[in-house]
């Protein structure tokens, strides 16, 4: 199952300075295990958006989705 993946701002080190991954997964897998794969811990990111929508950590991919991973913002 290929899964395309983008990583905004400072969360491209995640991918190895890329912003664009493409994740290959044997069978279906959850949004936190591709979060997880990608070793992005949980206080880095703030949403995702999976095929348009937010979804939660617990969203089922299907192949071909389109994944994008936006990190926490502070400011003052």
């Amino acid at each position: 199952m290929k899964i395309n993946v983008v990583l905004a701002g400072p969360l491209s080190k995640y991918g190895n300075g890329s912003r664009n991954q493409v994740l290959l997964f044997n069978d279906s897998c959850q949004l936190k295990e591709l979060v997880d794969a990608l070793g992005i811990p949980d206080d880095m990111y703030s949403f995702v958006i999976v095929n348009g929508v937010k979804a939660s950590d617990n969203v089922v991919l299907q192949n071909g989705a389109e994944v994008k991973i936006y990190p926490m913002v502070s400011g003052g």
